[in-house]
């Protein structure tokens, strides 16, 4: 008589042979197990994100914690009025030494 063990999805009663390498019966018990974890992200309907949009301020509820805007037109819409602004006040280049008179010669000494 073989040695049996229980799929691990508690849900499920299905018996394994011992020595197989599968963990679950199916890959729908697999993925029934995985979702059942108790996560924030897996139930947004119990735990939803409330959040305020950053360009148009309307409250939104969102499925991640990350989410700033409420719709991808939101997203879109604050994009280019930002575009705007920064081609309208260009910010100078910054030189990345030091010193004007930064030589080879004098990094050497």
């Amino acid at each position: 008589m073989p040695s049996l063990r229980k799929c691990k999805n508690p849900e499920c009663g299905i018996m394994l042979d011992y020595w197989s390498r599968k963990f679950y019966c199916t890959n729908a018990c697999k993925q029934q197990h995985y979702r059942a974890r108790t996560t924030p992200h897996y139930h947004v309907a119990k735990n939803p994100y409330r959040k305020k949009c950053r360009n148009c301020g309307k409250s939104f509820t969102s499925k991640t914690p990350l989410a700033e805007y409420c719709t991808r037109g939101c997203k879109q819409d604050h994009y280019r009025q930002r575009k705007k602004i920064e081609a309208e006040n260009p910010q100078p280049i910054q030189s990345t030494f030091p010193d004007e008179s930064y030589t080879i010669s004098n990094a050497l000494t």
